[in-house]
Order: structure tokens, then C-alpha cells, then sequence
């Protein structure tokens, strides 16, 4: 058995939560877009980006809210997901080494190469336990 079977289990678990939620972001954007029509919302979505989707969502729930909604539930709640799509693409686009045998731990290695910053290359150990509560939070 792969040692790094637990982990990738857990990243697949966490690719399916969040193109749940991406979809169903979706089809609020869709209904909010055109209740009547919903298949014109999916149209108009489909194919956005996962921020685009959520920029979309924003917009269109404060231009359906009533009058003087309070949006401080609609910030929190996108800060949330814009936090949890971070993670999520941290988990994703990275590299993982094995712990010892028997440990369930491995590194994730990341590195990156910003303008102002240079070549950055991160270090973290990690669990499939980490990487499903993030799928468990989407």
C-alpha cells in the first residue's frame, strides 16, 4: 500500500466537497440571475471561475435582499469561503512526501515565485485528518 494512500484519499474528499459547494454557489447565482428560467442562470455560470461565481453571489443577494438587510452575515460568510478556497488550493497544488513508515504524517511542499518576494518554497506537515476537516468545512 502507497503511504501517501490516506492522504490522497483525503485530498479527493476534499475536491468532491468543494465542487459541491462550488455548484451549489452556482445554482444560487443561477436562481438569483433568473428565478423563473433557472437553465439561463446555468448558462451565465457555468462557466466562471470559482471567484467569479462568488462575486456574483455577492452582488446578486444584496441587489435581491430587502431594504436595510444587514450583509454583515453575507461578509462573514464569504470571508469564510474565500478562506476555505485558499486552503483548498494550498492542499491541491502541492507536493507530498511520506513520513516514516508508519507514520501518518507527510510533508506538503509548495513553492512559489512572486514578484516582490522571489522563490519562496513552504514546508508543512500534514495528515489526511488536516486535509478532510477542510473538506468537511465545504
Amino acid at each position: 500500500m502507497d503511504r501517501l494512500s490516506p492522504l490522497q484519499e483525503a485530498l479527493g474528499h476534499l475536491c468532491t466537497e468543494f465542487a459541491k459547494l462550488e455548484t451549489v454557489i452556482g445554482c444560487a447565482v443561477g436562481f438569483m440571475a433568473n428565478p423563473t428560467e433557472a437553465r439561463i442562470g446555468h448558462i451565465l455560470v457555468a462557466e466562471l471561475s470559482f471567484k467569479a461565481r462568488l462575486a456574483a453571489f455577492s452582488n446578486l443577494y444584496a441587489e435581491r435582499a430587502q431594504p436595510g438587510f444587514d450583509d454583515a452575515p453575507l461578509r462573514s460568510f464569504l470571508s469564510e469561503i474565500h478562506h476555505l478556497e485558499d486552503e483548498r488550493n494550498k492542499f491541491i497544488h502541492s507536493f507530498y512526501w511520506p513520513g516514516p513508515v508508519g507514520d501518518p504524517k507527510a510533508t506538503r511542499i509548495k513553492g512559489t515565485a512572486k514578484e516582490r518576494h522571489g522563490l519562496r518554497i513552504q514546508f508543512g506537515e500534514i495528515t489526511a485528518t488536516d486535509i478532510t476537516a477542510q473538506a468537511e468545512k465545504a
